[in-house]
């Protein structure tokens, strides 16, 4: 029988319960957004230039959900996890958000809550060629690739390339303004220790409050 992680949650919160679609927010690549990095890319219907709006309205059915113990498909990934009784991603960031959940629970599924997660996917900027990597996210490989398709396809198929990054936009400059609150800043890329787009970010933030 596999060892089940136990997750200690308040008795008045359902064990469906998941702090990031409250506070948190992905933005994929392609400027799609989701609650976290394992939500289905299939699952994404509001792009980065809206991210207020799917803040709010976008994800009340889902905050609905959780908050009255319904498992929804858009989080399968976890629930699949915990079914096999591994601790999964909802449940990390439950635990790391435990002295706030009763607060956030208490939100209504509507109303916006402080942002106080991100995970940033940047753009494909990066100076390697790993050779786990793909196209969609190493600029060096995504050169290579349009050099040599026929050869590439076979193994990486044909990836959506886009050419204007989400963070090339006057949006990215009204999340800048709102980053005094964000507590857990996750960058992922391409390489963003080399992209300009990190740098302006995080001018904006005090990183003696963030959990890099």
């Amino acid at each position: 029988m596999p060892f089940v992680p136990v997750v200690v949650m308040d008795k008045n919160i359902p064990d469906t319960f998941c702090v990031l679609p409250w506070v948190g927010m992905n933005v994929h690549i392609d400027g799609g957004l989701a609650p976290c990095c394992y939500q289905s890319h299939n699952d994404v219907t509001h792009r980065f230039d809206h991210y207020p709006q799917w803040r709010g309205q976008g994800l009340h059915s889902l905050k609905q959900n959780l908050s009255q113990g319904l498992r929804d498909d858009r989080c399968s990934r976890c629930w699949k996890l915990e079914d096999d009784g591994v601790k999964s991603y909802r449940q990390n960031w439950n635990d790391a958000y435990e002295d706030q959940l009763q607060s956030i629970y208490g939100t209504p599924t509507d109303q916006l809550h402080d942002l106080r997660f991100l995970h940033l996917d940047f753009d494909n900027y990066c100076n390697l060629k790993c050779i786990m990597c793909h196209p969609t996210v190493s600029s060096s490989i995504e050169t290579e690739y349009r050099q040599n398709q026929q050869a590439y396809e076979p193994f990486v198929g044909r990836p959506n390339l886009s050419t204007k990054p989400w963070h090339d936009t006057e949006m990215f400059d009204r999340l800048l303004s709102s980053m005094s609150l964000v507590q857990d800043l996750i960058l992922t890329g391409g390489e963003p220790l080399i992209n300009p787009g990190v740098l302006r970010l995080l001018k904006h933030m005090d990183l003696r409050k963030v959990n890099l």
